[in-house]
């Protein structure tokens, strides 16, 4: 009826309207729907398929008004951090705890690796220094061999008389050395010869018929130590026939040594008169002293008074090591060093194609 007012009207709608009282009459239903229509559209962003996102919430920092072409206004939701601001607190919790678990895998990571390595490391060096010891082991049985030859030999000497050069000869072709002592370059009987006694010498060797036969290196001495026998008695051994040991600093220091001591003394590194190569020349000498038998040989003085020769081994470095480890040294990168009493090395065999210094050392060790 007209005029006649309606009854309060109470609507309650979603978002815009909720829990907003409107008091209207009946004909102005329209224009509220439309209002609420108005008030309710909202435009949420898509994925990257063109499908609405779902949103289980919605931040109110994220909303944004903007107005339509048709004059309607829409809300946007902004995703998080689109404005320049970081996420939400639980999101950068989380990466947070990313990063750190990404730490803490590394650094384990590392330190298992460095335990490795140190590990390896330790395992190699163990195993270098048991061969090092084996080899060491292997040499020593070798000189020791030396010794006992050196000591057989002398005993030549301790008979009615010395031995001739035959009786000498047919000694050390008993002991075929080179099946039996490979490895051994030669075996000699050096004389001791006071230096005024040199010209005689020579004339009684040279009476057996090496008449090329000299003391060698030229000059006067006061005391000569010439090889007098020498075996093999062949090839590239006749360049020691005559040579005086005690003319070299190396092999007399060994000369005297053995007479004062009465053992087998290995002489530091020498050049062997028998090699004409460099590499294949390094080598030692062993000596062991001869003594009158009708001398006492209690103290040095008396032991060097009664010396009366020596049997000396040369012994050539290569051949000796390939026979004492079993292997060429040159694949084994194997360098041999003589230690001095005070700490000195002098080389005595290394490869052609080792640095300096060689990647394994050992020393000989001391009779």
């Amino acid at each position: 009826m007209a005029g006649e007012k309606l009854p309060a009207c109470r609507f309650v709608w979603p978002i815009s309207f909720r829990n907003r009282p409107f008091r209207m009459r009946g004909p102005d239903l329209a224009a509220v729907g439309a209002e609420a229509r108005r008030h309710a559209s909202y435009s949420l962003p898509n994925d990257a398929y063109g499908h609405a996102r779902k949103v289980d919430s919605v931040d109110p920092e994220g909303l944004s008004k903007a107005t339509e072409p048709d004059g309607r206004s829409r809300l946007r939701i902004s995703p998080p951090g689109s404005d320049g601001r970081h996420g939400s607190a639980v999101e950068r919790v989380s990466t947070g705890s990313a990063w750190v678990v990404l730490a803490i895998a590394l650094l384990v990571s590392l330190v298992v690796w460095i335990w490795a390595a140190r590990q390896a490391a330790a395992t190699l060096r163990a195993g270098m220094e048991t061969s090092s010891q084996d080899m060491a082991l292997s040499i020593a049985a070798r000189i020791d061999t030396y010794e006992i030859v050196l000591r057989g030999a002398s005993s030549l000497f301790n008979g009615e008389g010395p031995p001739d050069r035959a009786r000498w000869s047919a000694y050390t072709a008993d002991l075929e050395m080179s099946s039996n002592l490979p490895g051994l370059q030669a075996l000699a009987y050096v004389s001791r010869i006071p230096g005024e006694e040199r010209e005689s010498h020579v004339r009684a060797v040279r009476a057996e018929g090496f008449e090329k036969y000299t003391v060698t290196p030229p000059g006067d001495r006061p005391e000569l130590a010439p090889v007098l026998y020498i075996e093999p008695f062949e090839g590239s051994n006749l360049r020691a026939f005559g040579f005086d040991l005690l003319s070299e600093p190396v092999r007399r220091e060994a000369l005297v040594l053995a007479a004062s001591s009465g053992t087998a003394v290995l002489s530091g590194p020498v050049r062997l008169l028998q090699q004409s190569d460099a590499r294949s020349a390094r080598g030692l000498t062993m000596a062991y002293p001869v003594y009158r038998k009708d001398l006492p040989v209690r103290t040095e003085a008396e032991r060097r008074e009664a010396t009366v020769g020596w049997i000396v081994a040369a012994v050539g470095m290569r051949d000796f090591l390939r026979i004492a480890l079993g292997t060429d040294p040159e694949k084994l990168g194997l360098s041999l060093y003589d230690v001095g009493p005070d700490g000195s090395r002098s080389m005595l065999y290394r490869p052609a194609t080792a640095p300096e210094p060689a990647p394994t050392e050992v020393a000989l060790p001391s009779l």
